[in-house]
């Protein structure tokens, strides 16, 4: 591909684009499927809080362990969830713990008192080159404990049909010559600039970046993963 940044590699040669082009144009419709699985319906108070959660949560943690605290974490009631001991207990076996129950109890209180301040700009127009980028920078500064890709992440979760923004881990960066350890330490031009080649296939497939992301990490990991938990 193009457009590489300094020390950026191509690691998408010709017979990986040809098998990802196949499998994504097969697979198209099952993604897009999985998508509006999670795609809110209102974007109600739980709807909002949900996934800003499992986003707090899913911060170097692996998917199956991520969802084992998400469910008890969604099970306790509002009074609980202002509980920072009870968040604290609960998520004791993850990574960074103390930083997630504070971000948790944080969560708690800013959606009690307006879950809106997580959803888009109302007055802004989203097809505009940039507006993505704003609502997620506005997310990560917004949710404690989040950065660039979990900030996206939830913006993702949030609106996965329309997302034009990916949320780039270990995997994702390892496609574009980044090594494991760049994973939460990218620039923003590094994130940015690997960002882009995923919306150009986003473009190709009629898909939205967050969804030509999924379709990559899948294609790569040779699994599927519909996001459902």
């Amino acid at each position: 591909m193009s457009d590489m940044l300094p020390g950026m590699r191509d690691y998408i040669g010709q017979e990986w684009r040809d098998r990802l082009d196949k499998y994504a144009r097969r697979n198209r419709g099952k993604y897009l499927g999985f998508a509006r699985f999670i795609e809110p319906t209102e974007h109600s108070r739980e709807e909002v809080y949900r996934r800003a959660a499992f986003s707090i949560l899913s911060v170097q943690t692996p998917f199956d362990r991520g969802c084992e605290v998400f469910a008890t974490i969604v099970g306790l009631d509002w009074e609980a969830r202002n509980n920072y001991d009870v968040l604290h207990a609960a998520v004791a076996p993850l990574f960074y713990h103390e930083v997630k129950a504070t971000g948790l109890l944080l969560l708690a209180q800013q959606v009690d008192l307006d879950h809106k301040l997580y959803l888009r700009d109302p007055d802004l127009d989203y097809t505009i080159s940039g507006a993505w980028d704003l609502y997620r920078r506005r997310l990560s500064r917004t949710v404690h404990g989040v950065g660039k890709a979990k900030g996206s992440f939830l913006a993702c979760l949030l609106y996965p049909l329309q997302a034009d923004i990916a949320c780039l881990d270990t995997w994702i960066l390892r496609r574009f010559g980044f090594p494991p350890e760049k994973n939460g330490h990218l620039t923003w031009a590094e994130y940015l600039g690997a960002e882009k080649q995923i919306r150009k296939l986003a473009h190709k497939w009629d898909v939205s970046t967050f969804v030509a992301q999924w379709i990559i990490w899948d294609c790569d990991r040779g699994q599927t993963e519909d996001h459902s938990v």
